[in-house]
């Protein structure tokens, strides 16, 4: 699916950001999550996972210019870039999104980019790609051990100890998304993610969707069990709508360590989220396959876009806590390209 099918702005749209969000956003955003691939990239992803995944379903394909058209649409006036990721699922055509992303790079059409690895690839092959193609940083995912959405696997099963070693070696990042049901809270997530900060101090992890935090219970239960801990990690804020986590994030991290993030292109449509004490549902206006429509046409025709309501809430917690003007510009832009800056010296 690519969002082009059924992406518009609508006039709602264009007057729900005027109100909310044109005036409040700083002028330069660098989005640090965001998945760049071409049509023939996902080609081979079987049916059978479209059919059992809402995020495949609502958008698996955006291309640079596809993800520049979506930013000038969205954010007009507003200078955005892009940190770019491959599509990590286990079927699609790794290498090929990789070797695009970067091109990407070397032509200067991207930002930045990371690296999506597959565990049984040794670390060799690894540091080549990432010196040659001028990747920041490695991008593992769980699901190149089990496509079971919080499967129960162990962080060091997607991302080997070596591929650690080799990202602290070459002073790279790793965006981490975490697997198991419990999300940033499991036991045992929290277990290895200390025992790899122990064994790695220098490398520089960033963890996805603040830790797959989507309600507020996650977050706060894993910033009790990690402590001070918890700033040893970057965490990013991509598919995370919840208000109170977004404050919990805010009011526990340093503010140089959570950076801006949307997971483009998949929430690219007119929607919301609603959400139970432990798991949330999305609510949208398009006919996408997981649409149940279950609101009702007259309450979606005044859904606006769900970033645009995601970042509405990001910046209604920001000031709700008091924060100046330089937080807003260092969340949003500096703190990524920072550490993304970072990244690109020579290794250690």
């Amino acid at each position: 699916m690519n969002p082009s099918s059924f992406f518009t702005v609508t006039d709602l749209d264009r007057s729900y950001y005027r109100e909310n969000l044109g005036n409040r956003l700083p002028r330069k955003i660098l989005d640090s999550h965001a998945h760049i691939s071409l049509p023939e990239h996902t080609a081979s992803i079987p049916q059978a996972r479209f059919d059992s995944d809402w995020a495949l379903q609502s958008g698996c394909q955006m291309s640079i210019e596809d993800a520049r058209k979506f930013a000038e649409a969205l954010f007009p006036g507003i200078e955005y870039r892009f940190a770019a990721l491959p599509f990590p699922i286990k079927e699609a055509d790794t290498d090929a999104n990789n070797d695009y992303i970067a091109s990407l790079i070397k032509t200067k059409k991207l930002s930045y980019g990371l690296y999506t690895t597959r565990p049984e690839t040794g670390a060799g092959p690894i540091g080549e790609a990432l010196r040659a193609g001028g990747f920041i940083g490695l991008k593992p995912y769980p699901d190149y051990v089990s496509a079971y959405k919080g499967a129960e696997v162990s962080i060091p099963d997607f991302l080997p100890i070596e591929h650690c070693a080799l990202a602290e070696k070459l002073n790279k990042c790793i965006v981490l998304h975490l697997p198991r049901a419990g999300r940033f809270s499991d036991e045992n997530n929290i277990k290895e993610l200390g025992e790899i900060a122990a064994r790695f101090p220098k490398l520089k992890i960033i963890i996805a969707h603040l830790g797959r935090c989507f309600n507020p219970c996650y977050f706060e239960k894993a910033a009790k069990m990690l402590g001070e801990a918890i700033h040893h990690f970057w965490f990013d804020t991509s598919a995370v709508m919840n208000p109170q986590v977004l404050k919990m994030a805010m009011e526990i991290l340093h503010e140089d360590r959570i950076i801006f993030g949307l997971d483009m292109p998949i929430l690219l449509f007119h929607g919301s989220r609603r959400w139970t004490e432990t798991t949330y549902q999305n609510v949208c206006r398009e006919d996408l396959p997981w649409n149940k429509h279950t609101e009702g046409k007259e309450a979606e025709d005044k859904y606006t876009f769900f970033i645009y309501e995601q970042i509405n809430n990001i910046l209604n917690a920001m000031e709700e806590l008091g924060k100046g003007e330089n937080y807003k510009k260092a969340f949003f832009f500096d703190n990524a390209e920072r550490l993304f800056c970072s990244c690109i010296t020579n290794e250690r």
